[in-house]
């Protein structure tokens, strides 16, 4: 940039330089003196564009909310982050919220701040139809103490016949398959001196919802915590024993007593439905009663150390045959027929053990766990089976009274209450019968057989 008196200087230098110069030249530098203003400036051109500083981004994020069947929730959508979003949920009539799928709340209002995309499904079942389903009326009232053994009583003690029994279904169990359960119940009942009130949880192993499922189990106060079921445990049932607070606790499957579209397992050429049902509620008898003592009305538990009350083959062999037994009797299942297959299959583990005998198995050890179960459900099965050819018509001794006198006997002479009872309702010594069956059970098949033909 060139200001007018730099020009001049210039052409002062050229003046004294004239001599030198032609005249063309300095009419050149003439013209270029003049055509300048004494205020102007020569610039080189500048760049006009304007710069504009950019927006924050808003990071967005977007909540789906959902809900099962039995009610509603209020509407996600795409918020900003950092935004604080209150959902509902509200359950239809004769339905209750049991939590979320998606967050560890159990409240029916749900306050999230979003940092990230979430997906949230409020679950809703139907509300239980009776009062033993809940710890809040099952609490044990304690009476006294005998001897270091606490005596109590449950509320639920004093409840009608009709809130004997409690039936929680899932998503996948019909209302037909329901009322298929609760007839084998309704039948079963009256054959049992049942103590306790029970609650039963049908499942679609494939369809239920199990963390609904379990939302409403943990609920229940249990004496231990309960194992979350486990969905691939097809074409099964467990049966809890008292004196947990709410009672007796069964889980059912469906492929136990499914209808449509699946294959319920057949035994002596019948569904297993009221079969297992059976099975699974007389082992709430066994428990119920072993703790019960009629002559107060109340419940204790006169067992002492940590073993099992019973043998395991006892609890379970008894259950098992009681079941076929009395199913054969409402045309449920083929009693001879069932227990030839069992009698098959007992042979087999005589073969491959033949060494154990049945009071071997009284409870699982490290040892004994691959085998306990395979032997009490095929060999256990046939010793009530040989106690009954034996004690004539003593049915009611098999499924009633040896269990109603197992309390006060185990409480007078601790540690034998089975050895006693069975005893007094047998009439024959527990040794000396052990003996006999596990000579019995290895006979020929033919003779075993002829005792179901008495």
């Amino acid at each position: 940039m060139l200001r007018f008196c730099q020009v001049y200087y210039i052409y002062q230098l050229l003046i004294i330089n004239l001599s030198k110069l032609n005249r063309s030249f300095f009419a050149i530098l003439l013209l270029l003196v003049f055509s300048c203003s004494p205020d102007e400036e020569t610039q080189a051109p500048t760049n006009t564009a304007q710069t504009t500083t950019p927006e924050p981004v808003v990071t967005q994020y977007t909540l789906t909310i959902t809900a099962s069947d039995g009610g509603s929730v209020t509407d996600g959508g795409t918020f900003d982050e950092g935004t604080e979003v209150t959902i509902t949920a509200t359950p239809n009539e004769g339905y209750e919220f049991v939590g979320w799928e998606g967050n560890d709340s159990s409240n029916s209002d749900l306050t999230i701040t979003l940092n990230s995309n979430q997906i949230i499904k409020a679950n809703f079942i139907i509300e239980s139809n009776c009062e033993i389903s809940y710890n809040s009326i099952s609490e044990a009232i304690p009476f006294y103490n005998v001897n270091g053994i606490d005596y109590f009583e449950y509320s639920w003690q004093n409840l009608t016949n009709e809130y004997s029994f409690c039936i929680n279904s899932y998503d996948g169990v019909s209302s037909s398959e329901i009322i298929k359960i609760e007839e084998a119940i309704n039948v079963i009942l009256p054959t049992l001196k049942l103590k306790a009130p029970f609650t039963l949880f049908a499942f679609d192993y494939q369809l239920s919802n199990w963390e609904i499922a379990t939302a409403q189990i943990n609920r229940f106060e249990f004496r231990d915590p309960l194992v979350v079921l486990h969905q691939n445990n097809r074409g099964k049932a467990a049966a809890g024993f008292p004196p947990d607070p709410n009672g007796g606790i069964i889980f059912l499957e469906n492929d136990i007593f499914c209808e449509n579209d699946c294959d319920v397992p057949i035994e002596g050429g019948f569904p297993i439905t009221e079969k297992v049902i059976y099975h699974e509620i007389f082992h709430i008898h066994q428990g119920s009663n072993a703790i019960f003592f009629e002559e107060s009305n109340l419940f204790a538990n006169p067992f002492v150390g940590d073993g099992p009350i019973l043998p395991f083959w006892f609890i379970e062999g008894s259950a098992e045959w009681v079941a076929i037994y009395l199913s054969d009797k409402q045309n449920w299942a083929n009693y001879d027929l069932r227990m030839e297959e069992l009698l098959d299959e007992a042979k087999k583990m005589l073969i491959d053990y033949p060494n154990v005998k049945l009071n071997d198995l009284s409870k699982f050890t490290p040892e004994n766990e691959m085998l306990i179960e395979p032997y009490t459900f095929t060999v256990g099965v046939w010793f009530p089976a040989y106690l009954y050819h034996l004690n004539g018509d003593n049915l009611e001794g098999i499924i009633n009274t040896f269990y109603t006198d197992l309390a006060e006997l185990e409480r007078d002479n601790p540690g034998e209450g089975f050895k006693k009872s069975f005893e007094q309702n047998f009439n024959i010594s527990l040794e000396n019968f052990l003996l006999d069956f596990d000579a019995f059970i290895r006979l020929p098949k033919n003779e075993i057989m002829t005792i179901l033909k008495e």
